[in-house]
Formats: C-alpha cells, structure tokens, sequence
C-alpha cells in the first residue's frame, strides 16, 4: 500500500543519498538466534550476533543493533552512534529503519528534536505503507510542523494508517471529521492503494 500522493514541494525534499542496496544473503539461522537471545533477555549474545550480520550489511541486523545501541541493550547506550547505524540501513531501503530514523529525530533521541530531518525519512517510509509513519507524518501536516498546515492531507494520511490498523490514527480521524461510527468508505482502497492491499501487514525484523 501506498500513502496519499504528498504535494510535489514535500516529495522534492527527499534525501538526494537515498540508495537502494540489496542486503547480502541472510543468515536466517544466526538472525533466528539473535532474535531467540533477545527475547531471553540475553542481550549480551543478541547484540554480538545481530552485530556479526550488520558487518555483512544485513539491513535488518543493522536496525536492530541501532535500536538496542540507542537503549544500551547488551551495549553502551549511545543515541548518536545508534542514529548513524540507523541512517545506514534506512539509506539502504529498509521501510522500519526509515520510520525509526525519522522517529528518532523527530523525538531528539540524540539531541534536539528537528522535524525538518525526520521529515523526509518519514516520507519515505510512509509511501512504503509503514501506518505509524503515515501518522506521523498526518501529525505533521495538521500541526503545520515542517510543512506547509494541510489537514485535508493529514486526514488522508490518518486513513491510510487506519486502513492498516494503527488505531491512533483511526481514533484522530474520528476526532478530526466528528464520526461517531465509522463508515465503510475509510476502509475502500485510497487513491493510490488497491484492494488486497489495504489490510497488508507491515512486516519488519524482530524489534529490540
């Protein structure tokens, strides 16, 4: 699924650094076991392994050791080091590290909060159908935060989001249009979705 076109000022702003880098194969079996040490709380042993698969450039590892760097899980806590890693795998095309990454500098993990960075990334993962991005970015629009205030585009955003069952965003539409129940049309495909694709799940790597 696709979010709402954004007008052609916001999508001009799109990171020129933006590549798309095939990952080299998968260790499933290591990522299974990275995955499995975390979930046992042993971050120690998650956090090499995820290490040894991002120094292969595997995309997935790469978001997860930037997101247990950022919270000094099996390693020291270090917000910029996590941000740097963080841009890396977004840079790379992984749709969950763009929407970290533009969480992270829209929240200021590593220092000030700066919506006018986080933007783009957040373009970036909400066109790939990340909902939380798409309302992020909806939250953006409305409040006027970094682009021009249109909260026609916000709602559309808020729709795409709920379409995939981010309800933060259903109940702000709510909100917004005064329904007290919602009608069926929020759940017909949006002007650049298709059916089949409305209700897709985002898929992203086990997150610390």
């Amino acid at each position: 699924m696709h979010a709402p076109a954004l007008p052609p000022d916001t999508q001009a702003k799109m990171p020129a650094q933006s590549i798309v880098v095939p990952p080299t194969p998968l260790d499933q079996k290591k990522f299974d076991q990275a995955a499995a040490a975390y979930d046992a709380k042993d971050y120690a042993t998650a956090y090499k392994l995820f290490t040894e698969l991002a120094d292969e450039y595997d995309i997935a590892a790469m978001r997860n050791v930037a997101l247990m760097t950022r919270d000094g899980l099996g390693t020291d806590k270090d917000p910029k080091r996590a941000e740097d890693m963080m841009k890396e795998a977004a840079r790379r095309g992984l749709p969950t590290a763009q929407y970290d990454l533009g969480e992270m500098l829209l929240d200021g993990a590593a220092g000030p909060p700066d919506a006018e960075a986080a933007l783009p990334w957040l373009e970036m993962a909400s066109s790939a159908g990340h909902p939380i991005a798409q309302f992020r970015l909806g939250e953006l629009y409305e409040d006027g935060t970094a682009v021009p205030k249109d909260v026609k585009v916000a709602e559309l955003l808020y729709g795409a989001a709920a379409r995939r069952g981010y309800d933060p965003a259903l109940q702000r539409l709510k909100t917004l249009k005064g329904w007290t129940t919602v009608p069926k049309e929020l759940y017909e495909p949006g002007p650049n979705e298709t059916k089949g694709e409305t209700k897709a799940e985002t898929k992203a790597p086990p997150k610390p």
